[in-house]
Order: structure tokens, then C-alpha cells, then sequence
């Protein structure tokens, strides 16, 4: 195992990476903590929530504060970043003269100090800069033309605490709107994290459920931008950046599936964990770069579900039900045999990675499924409640593929599974 990582480490740090500089070690030290803040000053505000382990965001408090720099703490609430939120976090860093900020915790704290440090030269809320297609999404309280954010960003440096999505990985900003009950991107992302010190042992606290949800959105990430690549393929109009999402997500994929299985059984495995931080990473650095990510939207579409629990609770129960979805489509296609093709290779590549030669699809979505019932344990994240339908899912779903710049990409993502379809996986 720990040749395959020195080699995967290896070649992730030999890639280009404009956007954040991306630091994974096994024991990445406070003192690169310290080293990172004082490059920017003497003043910055730590941004951590309820949900950031005690001992993380003590120590990094402590250890900024013995090294001479003047350091507030913000902490947040809830899974989610908030326009409220967000400009909480900025006007406090504005009243302190932060000159840097640093986040601690999970995807959801890193996108609140993204934001904040994004926005720290802007005047007028957050709303204003979020993105909505047609004024429709946002509600009254939102802004069908989003502002462009003023100047500079603050330097963030990010230290996650989690191994899901990897927020830590990329410039994008995730904000929750409370009235639509769904998460809408901050308009014109520039480049304001600075840094990521990826640390695997910051992420052994967590549970079996937590690590098992983190690693398959980790997962479900990378087979995303597989089945985005080979669409685009099939259409006769490969992407841009097809040969990179394809390195990048058979990098993800082999990471999460060497180091989930060890992590599961020994939390406090160093090297399962920094696999699982490598896998994280390169999900993070694709879901930037993927057109209309089929696993990723439907979980950020599905309102009140996700209103309810964290994100990778989420994209985990979606995930079996998308890619279930769409093997059922490719197996039903009459007029398109290539996208039909183009899914099955997708699908069993992505299951030959995680599980081993001779898997297909079908082979993945049962194994998916068996850690939904035998280990996640859901509970209610399979029933949700009345206040939402699967028209409701469409609808979000629709409005958020408005967003996406490459349409004619999301289109081709988007015809293989349809969004009402997509949407019945959530409320039947």
C-alpha cells in the first residue's frame, strides 16, 4: 500500500494545481499552519462550526496566538454555509483587520470562508452575489443578476477535517438558501483559497458511518466525471479536459478503494486515511472541472432532504440510485446506442478501479447498495417528508443545470437519465 500512495502522492503533487497550492503530507505539522499565516500578516480570523472537532480548532487557535499573531474565532452553525452566515463571517474579519483567514473543519466551513474571504472587499449581503438562474431560483430575497465581488480576496489558508468532496480542493462556493432549500454557487468564484494543508489525521475521529458517506461521495465524484468523459465521447465533442478527468478520476477512484476498507476496520490507519484524503482531493479538483455532475446536482437538489442531514449523507444515498438509473437507461436506449455504450464503459471502468477486474456497473451499484442498508444506515434519509415532491427535485434540478456554463455538456450528461427520472430516485 504505501508504494501505491508515495505514487499517487507523487504524481498529484507533479500536476498543475493553479487553484488552491494543495499541501497533503501524513503529519502536515501546526508549524506550516503558522508559517502559511504569517506569510500574510499578523491578524487573521479563524472560521471554524459546531460540527469542527474541539481539539482542531483549540490547537490551531493556541498554536497562531503563541506565534505572535492576532487571531479571532468565528464559528458557524449548521451543515451548510448561509448568506447570514457569510456576512457575519466577513463583517467580523473586516472589524478585527483580519489579513488572512483560516478555516478549519468541513467542506461546509471551508465554503464559508471561502466566501467570506472572497467577499471581503464587497459591500451589500452575500445574496446579492449568488447565482440564480431567471430570478426564480432565489426567491424575492435573491438577485437574478448576481453582482461580480469587488477587489481582492483575503488569502485563505483551508485545513479540512473531512475526506468527502473536497472543498479544500477547488475555488468553488456552495451557499445554502434557506427559502429554496437548495445550494446555489457565489457568482464569478476567484481564486481566494490561498492554500489547503490536507492533514489524514485530522479525519480519524470520525465514525465508520461518517468515513463510509465521506469516501462514496469521494467516489461518486470521480465516477461523475468518467461517465461525463465518455459521453462527451460518444457525441462526437470530447471535452476539453477529457484526459484529465480521466487521470484524475481513476487516481480518486483507486485512492478510496485501497484505503476505504483498511479505514473501516482500523480508523486510525495513517496511511487509509491519507488514501482516502488523496481520493477526497482529486474529487474536489473534478467536481470543479465536470459538467452537470449527475450525483452531485440531484443531491444538491433535493430540498428538504438535505436540509436535514450533512452532504455526503446525502450524495451517499443518491449515489446506487444514479448509477442504478442510469444503467437502466443505457439498457432501454434505442436511439443511441453510443451514450448507451459510452455508460456501460464509464460504469464498469469505474467498478473494475474500486473493485477489481471483471466488474461492470451492475456489479458496482450492488455493492453500493449494500453499504446503504448494511452500513450507513440511513433511516429517515430514505422518506422524506411531504413538503417536498419528486416535481419539486425536477424543478431544482432544471434551474441548477441553468447554471452550468457548458450546457451543450450538461445536455449530453443529462439525456442519459433525465431529470424527472433522476428525481424519482429521490421521492418515488
Amino acid at each position: 500500500m504505501r508504494c501505491r500512495l508515495a505514487s499517487i502522492r507523487r504524481n498529484l503533487s507533479s500536476r498543475p494545481s493553479p487553484n488552491p497550492k494543495l499541501i497533503v503530507e501524513a503529519e502536515c505539522s501546526w508549524t506550516k499552519v503558522v508559517a502559511q499565516v504569517s506569510r500574510h500578516g499578523r491578524t487573521c480570523l479563524a472560521i471554524a462550526d459546531d460540527n469542527t472537532p474541539g481539539q482542531a480548532a483549540g490547537r490551531c487557535l493556541f498554536e497562531l496566538r503563541k506565534a505572535g499573531i492576532n487571531c479571532a474565532m468565528f464559528t458557524g452553525r449548521g451543515a451548510y454555509p448561509t448568506a447570514d452566515g457569510i456576512d457575519e463571517a466577513r463583517e467580523m474579519a473586516r472589524r478585527i483587520g483580519a489579513t488572512c483567514i483560516v478555516s478549519v473543519g468541513r467542506g461546509g466551513t471551508i465554503d464559508t470562508a471561502k466566501a467570506a474571504a472572497r467577499l471581503h472587499s464587497s459591500s451589500g449581503g452575500c445574496k446579492q452575489f449568488l447565482t440564480s438562474p431567471g430570478g426564480v431560483l432565489m426567491g424575492e430575497g435573491g438577485n437574478s443578476k448576481p453582482r461580480t465581488p469587488a477587489g481582492n480576496a483575503l488569502p485563505l489558508v483551508a485545513i479540512p477535517t473531512s475526506a468527502g468532496a473536497g472543498a479544500a480542493a477547488n475555488g468553488r462556493c456552495l451557499v445554502w438558501h434557506p427559502d429554496d432549500e437548495v445550494l446555489v454557487p457565489l457568482a464569478e468564484e476567484g481564486e481566494s483559497l490561498t492554500v489547503a494543508l490536507v492533514d489524514p489525521i485530522l479525519c480519524t475521529s470520525l465514525s465508520k458511518t461518517q468515513t463510509a458517506a465521506m469516501a462514496l461521495t469521494a467516489l461518486s465524484a470521480c465516477v461523475d466525471a468518467l461517465l461525463a468523459r465518455e459521453l462527451a465521447l460518444a457525441s462526437g465533442t470530447p471535452l476539453q479536459n477529457g484526459d484529465a478527468l480521466l487521470d484524475l478520476g481513476r487516481r480518486g477512484i483507486g485512492a478510496v478503494a485501497e484505503g476505504l476498507p483498511v479505514a473501516l476496520a482500523d480508523g486510525k490507519n495513517k496511511v487509509a486515511r491519507e488514501l482516502l484524503a488523496i481520493g477526497s482531493v482529486c474529487a474536489g479538483e473534478l467536481a470543479a472541472a465536470t459538467p452537470a455532475p449527475p450525483t452531485q446536482l440531484v443531491a444538491r437538489a433535493t430540498g428538504s432532504l438535505l436540509g436535514r442531514h450533512s452532504y455526503p449523507s446525502v450524495c451517499a444515498m443518491v449515489f446506487p440510485h444514479v448509477v442504478g438509473d442510469m444503467l437502466s437507461q443505457a439498457s432501454s436506449f434505442s436511439g443511441d446506442a453510443q451514450a448507451a455504450e459510452a455508460i456501460e464503459r464509464a460504469l464498469s471502468l469505474s467498478a473494475s478501479l474500486f473493485l477489481g477486474d471483471g466488474n461492470d456497473g451492475q456489479a458496482l451499484m450492488s455493492w453500493l447498495e449494500a453499504q446503504e442498508h448494511e452500513l450507513l444506515d440511513f433511516g429517515s434519509l430514505s422518506s422524506v417528508d411531504s413538503t417536498i415532491t419528486a416535481k419539486d427535485v425536477a424543478t431544482n434540478i432544471d434551474m441548477l443545470l441553468a447554471i452550468e456554463e457548458d450546457t451543450d455538456a450538461a445536455d449530453r450528461v443529462w439525456s442519459a437519465g433525465g431529470t424527472a427520472d433522476m428525481a424519482d430516485l429521490v421521492v418515488g
